[in-house]
């Protein structure tokens, strides 16, 4: 992929990442005027910035005869903060993936015996790096095709209503997803035997 990247003209490049900055910007822009601005929605914006700065280490690399010591120096430091983060929040993600396997199963269960009508928790803890955090998973109401997000979550399991309740146990989950990956344990043991 590098040797790609070499070919394209350095002028190009420039242009190109210009042009990627100011569409992040732009999306970025256009969510001022949105309500509800939940974190996951600068996905596109991210990428954008991600492809630009890619573009420019690229420039970078060409620029210098460090063209080995740049890339692997800076895949080995984004490597170390993410696996670092994975690990801070993995529990709460599990948590959070606890709470959504509850309602996936009373819904499937459900449907094997037809009945309509099903009560799930909502998700209460969500951390900043979870998929629900700062937006809606379920609403509470008894007015339930007032709520889009119950209505939608009873249409797509074929229910009548979903409804909000946080008094519903958690089941627990199959052992296997309780656990961290296999690669990522065996970091794990390798960081402690050199601590």
């Amino acid at each position: 992929m590098q040797n790609h990247f070499r070919r394209i003209d350095l002028n190009n490049d420039i242009l190109i990442a210009e042009l990627l900055t100011a569409s992040a910007l732009a999306s970025v822009g256009t969510l001022i005027l949105s309500p509800q601005i939940p974190p996951r929605t600068y996905f596109g914006s991210v990428i954008f910035l991600i492809v630009a700065c890619l573009i420019g280490f690229n420039h970078l690399v060409q620029l210098t005869k460090l063209t080995r010591i740049i890339p692997i120096g800076c895949a080995s430091f984004i490597s170390c903060v993410a696996f670092q983060r994975y690990t801070d929040v993995y529990p709460q993600l599990l948590s959070n993936y606890e709470r959504f396997y509850t309602a996936e199963q009373a819904a499937l269960n459900a449907q094997k015996h037809h009945r309509n009508d099903i009560y799930v928790s909502g998700m209460n803890d969500a951390c900043n790096y979870s998929a629900y955090h700062e937006t809606a998973y379920l609403e509470a109401g008894n007015e339930t095709d007032m709520l889009w997000k119950n209505t939608w979550m009873a249409k797509y399991y074929g229910l009548r209503h979903v409804y909000l309740d946080n008094q519903t146990p958690i089941k627990p989950i199959p052992a296997s997803l309780k656990e961290y990956p296999w690669i990522i344990r065996k970091i794990q043991t390798l960081i402690h035997y050199i601590r």
